[in-house]
């Protein structure tokens, strides 16, 4: 039996389940989150499953993260699957036969010692190679609407499309958008996909908040974008931190299941999850614009970061009317190599109205200069054909109408 504390939607999921109204008799508590912490805090001496079905907060996260979680979609197969580890064995298990001891004559010899078998035998140690590890990179921007995600997204995208298995974990935590950013869902109805060509798995999919029910089979359990990008979200979770060992674990996770990992990262650098993220990251791509803000927040991050070796700088958006020329900018950044992105809106808003991404759309000179970016840094034998001296159809509107 199951105790429910709940709506009635929850109610109504589980009942068909034999429903117990108090704890005393029954054998697992199902609880919705958030809006339950006192109750949560109290259950003590039975297992619980949590079922997220909205926005939680680092502190419901503290609460929930010792539990095992779920959500209205795999909270039926994960309680059935636990009844049916739970039924009592045949009767045929528990025959017990009552034998009695032989009269022997004489006296009784001990047992003749008989050599361990090898299979009792302690088998020795032996050298396991190590897994395989994925390349991992982030994304990360000191300044916030500088395209930090728009360049995850497409970094990872692109690898995908030329056929390097790649996924991008959101870790922009509480105001991370790549789910809306690439098609997935739209920003009124996050847990429903609106990209029909999209996979989704059926028992639900993983996000960064209850990655861990799905470990045995992370991949599968994936949303996957129609261009081969897999994707882990970080909605529901709403807090603005988790602890480095958790990040650790997800990330390594990531990197046994994919040849890329793109981190998308919030502005705070100092968090214990970005530093984390930060500190396995193999590449770091720095995104900033052509203002101030970009460089105030930057030296911020740069004092605690002063090794800039395995970061590469992009700016994004680039116009010719911005504050700084990207050149300047770089250098006041102390960059002396860096890439641009021109900004063009109107090529990433038709992808992006057809549900894909700028890589995956000819016409948009930004897509094109993430494609150059990718050949360029990221250690995976990809051609990218040149296509600077073309002029696209967006981009022959603009020099007519100007931006």
């Amino acid at each position: 039996m199951i105790c429910i504390f709940g709506s009635e939607i929850l109610l109504d999921t589980l009942n068909d389940f034999k429903i117990s109204p108090s704890l005393n008799k029954a054998k697992y508590a199902v609880i919705e989150m958030p809006g339950n912490n006192e109750k949560l805090q109290g259950l003590q001496g039975i297992p619980v499953i949590v079922v997220i079905t909205d926005m939680i907060t680092a502190r419901e996260w503290d609460l929930i993260k010792t539990h095992d979680t779920a959500n209205l979609k795999t909270i039926r197969p994960k309680l059935e699957e636990l009844i049916a580890q739970e039924e009592p064995a045949s009767s045929e298990d528990d025959l017990t036969l009552d034998f009695q001891p032989e009269e022997v004559e004489g006296p009784v010899q001990p047992p003749k010692q008989t050599p361990e078998r090898p299979q009792n035998l302690t088998p020795p140690a032996i050298a396991r190679p190590q897994i395989q590890k994925g390349y991992i990179a982030s994304s990360f921007s000191a300044a916030g609407g500088v395209g930090k995600t728009f360049t995850s997204i497409n970094l990872a995208g692109y690898m995908a499309l030329k056929s390097v298995s790649s996924a991008v974990i959101d870790l922009d935590l509480g105001y991370g958008d790549v789910d809306t950013a690439t098609g997935l869902m739209s920003p009124e109805q996050r847990d429903k996909v609106i990209d029909k060509k999209a996979k989704v798995p059926k028992n639900g999919w993983a996000t960064v908040a209850n990655w861990r029910d799905y470990a045995r089979n992370l991949k599968g359990s994936l949303l996957q974008h129609n261009s081969k990008l897999y994707i882990l979200p970080s909605y529901p979770f709403s807090g603005d931190t988790l602890p480095a060992e958790e990040i650790e674990d997800l990330i390594l996770a990531m990197a046994e299941n994919f040849d890329f990992v793109m981190i998308d990262l919030g502005v705070n650098a100092f968090s214990a999850h970005s530093k984390k993220a930060l500190e396995l990251s193999d590449t770091i791509f720095i995104v900033g614009g052509q203002d101030e803000k970009t460089l105030g927040k930057f030296n911020h991050f740069h004092e605690s970061h002063p090794d800039t070796k395995n970061m590469r700088l992009s700016i994004n958006m680039v116009d010719p009317k911005g504050f700084y020329t990207p050149k300047e900018t770089a250098k006041k950044l102390g960059f002396k190599d860096f890439d641009e992105i021109p900004l063009d809106t109107m090529g990433v808003n038709a992808a992006k109205k057809a549900k894909k991404l700028a890589v995956q759309f000819k016409e948009c000179t930004a897509g094109e200069a993430v494609k150059k970016i990718a050949a360029k840094h990221l250690p995976f034998e990809i051609e990218y054909e040149n296509q600077e001296k073309s002029t696209s159809f967006f981009s022959g509107l603009k020099s007519i109408f100007g931006r």
